[in-house]
């Protein structure tokens, strides 16, 4: 198998560099800005919403102030036709005393003459004609005044009712009762407001900024009305409320950007860029001849994978092959491999005749039933294939107990259907003799670790040796894979070595260039 070009280490620490050059502090600052920009624009577009909220819960605040007020004191209507107004006014004063707004209660009849108060005076006064009439015209029997009171001559709020029986209550509330609850609930929004009674103001508006838009809300209970002043500070403050929208927004989208630069940082991966390879045909196929050590000719070669990635060139068997095992698309390599083997066979068949393809068949495989399945397909439709083909397994490993059953089998319907099974880098691994004496092999593939520095080391020559006692023990014929030098080649042929491979002879080959190989010899 070829190695040669690259570490797994220095094509890691490549791709690493790169990544730690994607994030900069100008995608930030432009990420913050963008998300600041959006917040603003639908900050002020949801802010009439929001104002017009404010202002109708203001209303809905007041119109319940005096709905309570009502319900406080509506019972001395039930009481008074059975009652002198010396006895009522007791009542009205505890009534103004429990009271949350009423300053004073006076009672009138259905002419509008108010003849009993909580005050000690027994003057009697009429109510205005405008508001008899606005109390006939109100659902409810009931309205709203601002104007002086008539015994102590201070500009009141008078809410005015009756029942029934036309007999009614007019309440006084100070209006700065009013002006205080609402400032009170409009104080974190920097509202400026103004209360309109009856088209009358209680409380003009007073503003340091200018205002940058009005406002105004109606009830629909009462002649009332709230006005609000909206100044550059009310924006500030409404946008600072919700400045975590903001924080949630930048997350979004600062989360939507790292989310879509991890998907283009593994659509640019390898891990990713693997599966595409297998799709997009980028991978490719190159044969190395295996030379036969007596005649020097062709006996077969060996197929190796390559791939030629769009933007990082070439990618070494050793950086991807583990990849694909490592994400499951190992099958898919070795049956492009196959395809691309079984096409090239056909194509040149005169060629190729009394030759084999070595194909490396991944030990994952030898655990899956569909694939010697469908080996066995192939050897009915294709009745040379046992002879065309052989198959590699590296030693690299023990198998489980259960795994060897199934490995076993594999290997035993292999065998029945005449296909060739090589042991690949023989030596390399820890399961050593104990893998080729568990199962038959045809052909002992030894590593070139044990080739580069033959002649200089004696124990090399020594271990070699060994290696190919066992090989002929086992019936065994041998591969020496790595051979570069003429040196190599002459100790190989005298130590009886069967077949060659390596640099010495030729490289991997597209399938032209192997072909004239071939016909050169």
């Amino acid at each position: 198998m070829d190695h040669r070009l690259m570490t797994t280490e220095s094509f890691s620490l490549r791709r690493t560099r790169s990544l730690l050059n994607l994030a900069t502090l100008n995608t930030h600052l432009i990420l913050f800005f963008t998300s600041f920009a959006v917040y603003l624009y639908m900050g002020i577009a949801f802010s009439n919403t929001y104002f017009n909220q404010i202002g109708e819960h203001a209303i809905q605040y007041v119109d319940q102030i005096l709905e309570n007020t009502r319900k406080q004191t509506s019972y001395i209507l039930d009481q008074y036709p059975k009652l002198p107004c010396s006895t009522t006014r007791e009542t009205l004063r505890v009534a103004t005393f429990h009271s949350d707004y009423a300053k004073d209660i006076a009672l009138f009849n259905p002419k509008g003459q108010i003849f009993c108060t909580n005050a000690a005076s027994d003057d009697k006064f009429h109510l205005y004609q405008d508001i008899l009439t606005r109390l006939d015209q109100s659902p409810k029997n009931e309205t709203l005044s601002y104007t002086q009171a008539a015994l102590t001559r201070q500009y009141s709020i008078f809410f005015i009712f009756r029942n029934s029986t036309k007999y009614g209550l007019s309440i006084s509330i100070p209006p700065r009762y009013f002006t205080r609850d609402l400032s009170n609930r409009l104080h974190d929004t920097d509202i400026y407001f103004q209360v309109l009674v009856n088209g009358r103001t209680i409380k003009p508006i007073k503003s340091e900024a200018m205002p940058l838009r009005h406002m105004a809300f109606h009830s629909k209970q009462h002649p009332l009305e709230i006005h609000f002043a909206l100044t550059f500070y009310t924006y500030l403050n409404y946008l600072f409320k919700y400045s975590w929208i903001f924080v949630v927004l930048y997350l979004m989208v600062l989360l939507n950007h790292l989310q879509s630069k991890k998907k283009q940082i593994e659509e640019s991966s390898l891990e990713h860029s693997v599966v595409g390879a297998i799709k997009k045909r980028e991978l490719y196929v190159h044969f190395q001849p295996i030379i036969d050590a007596k005649t020097e000719k062709v006996s077969g070669c060996e197929a190796l994978i390559r791939w030629n990635h769009p933007t990082q060139g070439n990618i070494p068997p050793s950086i991807f092959i583990p990849l694909a095992q490592r994400m499951g698309h190992i099958r898919e390599l070795t049956d492009f491999v196959l395809e691309t083997c079984m096409d090239m066979y056909q194509r040149n068949q005169s060629i190729m005749l009394g030759r084999y393809i070595s194909i490396n068949i991944d030990r994952e495989l030898l655990l899956t039933p569909d694939f010697t399945e469908d080996v066995a397909t192939l050897c009915k439709e294709y009745p040379c294939f046992h002879r065309a083909f052989a198959f590699e397994i590296t030693e690299n490993g023990d198998f489980t107990d259960d795994e060897l059953v199934v490995v076993e089998r594999n290997v035993d319907t292999f065998h029945k259907l005449g296909i060739r099974l090589f042991v690949d880098d023989f030596g390399t691994g820890y399961s050593g003799l104990n893998f080729v004496r568990q199962f038959q092999f045809h052909t002992m593939k030894i590593d070139k670790v044990f080739i580069k520095n033959l002649g200089h080391e004696p124990y090399l020559t020594m271990l070699l040796e060994s290696m190919l006692t066992i090989s002929d023990s086992l019936n065994m014929k041998s591969i020496i894979e790595g051979v570069e030098t003429l040196e190599q080649l002459t100790i190989l042929k005298q130590m009886g070595v069967s077949y060659i491979q390596g640099f010495y002879f030729s490289k991997p080959l597209p399938e032209t260039d192997l072909i004239e190989y071939i016909q050169r010899q």
